[in-house]
């Protein structure tokens, strides 16, 4: 092991074995080395580095953008390392901890990754068995999820090895099949993508005997989505039973379904949000000043009513206009502060505040921005912040989401004079602020 310098110790736990995080001294690179986890008294015997070498050939197979790379293993009198590509990022468990539920848009972006890495791996005979957030890394260099650990990916061969270990997998995320210990299937890993998803939307997994439906928690997230879940969580005979049939009914669930007249009179908030999600700044300009207020009527009375259980589709709807609306000034003032409120103040649970995907709107339009919606943002966010109590007590996302604003509306070439000495003026409040919560 002289070729790698250990960095840190038990970055993650895998199947079987533990994760650290080393240099390559040779290559000049980090890596993930997966260590065979203590199972046994003695030193691993020979059928335990077999199996680790089956793990390691079954691994390199998966040539695949969305799964770690193998680089190397070794054998040693008493261990056996495999060497992996490091994959620097924030783990999907993590992100539902401290940011709250995704938006529908993310948890697609999530899936779609995800479910071409599991086709490749289906496609190679191999079943991950161990789908679930804490094996789900997002990546902010690359923008793209990563599944890792396949180091559960055994045959029922592997598991007589074992006869103190009944079953392979995670309680909540593994079907009644695997539970049994019955020989595995792609549709369990569809399953747990399933149980993946409601948890996503939701924060919490589906409980077990009677659905809650998401669409009662969020009305932006179609009942197509609920039926879609229940089909992931059916017994196998009655289950999707493989990935592009999982992608094609995710596609067609985010899709609306009715006139986008009808739907702006009187439709779903669901169909709303759908028909916003497939429109970009100059798509919205085309729309009829009718359509475009009676978009903003609605959303203005759901602001004004703010019923507890409709504050996460009511958000989510802001966010879109937030991204698609600024060319279109006029409201764009009511907009914003509505995003300002309901991004970082409004309350969704007992353990969450704000909303990530209005912030990441916030965030993403800010560098955007023509002079009138810059101004217009600018204003309203030193209003907002002149309003604030207890700034110094919040969390971290929230002084990292404002410091990402105030950036991206500083370094914007429509700044002007007046508004960039305000602007960096909070900044450097929020940095100080920031910089005493380390």
């Amino acid at each position: 092991m002289s070729r790698f310098n250990i960095i840190e110790e038990n970055i993650g736990e895998g199947g079987f074995g533990k994760i650290s995080k080393a240099k390559d001294i040779l290559l000049d690179r980090d890596v993930a080395i997966k260590t065979l986890d203590p199972l046994f008294k003695s030193a691993p015997s020979e059928s335990d580095k077999a199996r680790f070498i089956r793990e390691a050939k079954a691994l390199a197979k998966l040539s695949h953008p969305n799964v770690p790379a193998i680089y190397d293993i070794l054998t040693e009198p008493s261990e056996f390392k495999i060497i992996f590509e490091l994959i620097n990022g924030l783990n999907l468990r993590k992100y539902l901890v401290e940011r709250g539920p995704m938006s529908l848009d993310q948890a697609k972006s999530m899936l779609i990754d995800i479910c071409s890495a599991l086709r490749c791996a289906h496609s190679n005979n191999i079943i991950h068995r161990d789908v679930k957030p804490s094996n789900i890394i997002h990546s902010s260099v690359s923008e793209s999820y990563y599944l890792v650990d396949f180091g559960i990916s055994l045959s029922k061969t592997d598991l007589e090895t074992y006869p103190t270990i009944t079953t392979l997998g995670s309680p909540g995320y593994m079907s009644a099949e695997q539970e049994k210990g019955e020989s595995a299937e792609p549709s369990d890993d569809i399953y747990a993508l399933g149980v993946v998803l409601y948890e996503c939307l939701s924060g919490s997994r589906p409980s077990i005997g009677e659905y809650a439906p998401l669409n009662d928690i969020n009305d932006t997230i179609p009942t197509a989505i609920d039926e879609l879940i229940k089909k992931c969580l059916q017994p196998r005979k009655n289950r999707i039973n493989n990935i592009d049939d999982f992608i094609f009914a995710l596609s067609k669930s985010l899709q609306p379904y009715t006139s986008m007249a009808d739907i702006f009179s009187s439709g779903s908030l669901s169909d709303i949000k759908a028909t916003l999600r497939d429109m970009d700044a100059n798509r919205y300009q085309t729309l009829s000043s009718g359509k475009k207020r009676a978009i903003l009527s609605r959303i203005k009375d759901l602001v004004n009513v703010d019923e507890d259980k409709r504050r996460n589709a009511v958000a989510s709807l802001i966010a879109s206009l937030i991204i698609i609306s600024h060319k279109s000034n006029s409201n764009y003032q009511f907009i914003v502060s509505s995003a300002l409120e309901y991004g970082f103040e409004k309350q969704y649970s007992e353990k969450w505040f704000g909303n990530p995907e209005i912030r990441d709107a916030l965030i993403l339009s800010s560098k955007e921005y023509d002079k009138e919606s810059h101004a217009c943002t600018t204003e309203e966010l030193l209003k907002f912040f002149n309003n604030l109590k207890n700034f110094e007590n919040k969390d971290k996302w929230y002084y990292h989401d404002l410091r990402s604003i105030l950036n991206n509306l500083l370094v914007n070439d429509v700044c002007s004079d007046q508004h960039s000495d305000a602007i960096g003026d909070l900044l450097d409040k929020v940095n100080n602020f920031s910089h005493l919560k380390k």
